[in-house]
């Protein structure tokens, strides 16, 4: 598992991955990342809100990251 040691590394990560994915570009990312500072909110809480990425996207590729099956209940 990647060992972070900070959390803009921990969200640059998941927001990379969902560029892979297709789910962000890479202005997209850096809108995120600003909102999340300025609002102090979370990285995946801020994608949602600005309506980049819907959640249940945003949980399968969180899960990726953190090597935990995704299930939706």
């Amino acid at each position: 598992m990647e060992i972070f040691n900070t959390i803009t590394d921990q969200e640059r990560f998941i927001g990379e991955m969902l560029i892979e994915r297709g789910y962000l570009d890479q202005n997209q990312l850096e809108e995120i990342m600003d909102s999340a500072e300025k609002n102090e909110t979370k990285f995946g809480e801020s994608a949602i809100q600005l309506g980049h990425v819907n959640e249940e996207d945003f949980l399968k590729v969180f899960s990726e990251q953190i090597l935990t099956p995704y299930v939706d209940l």
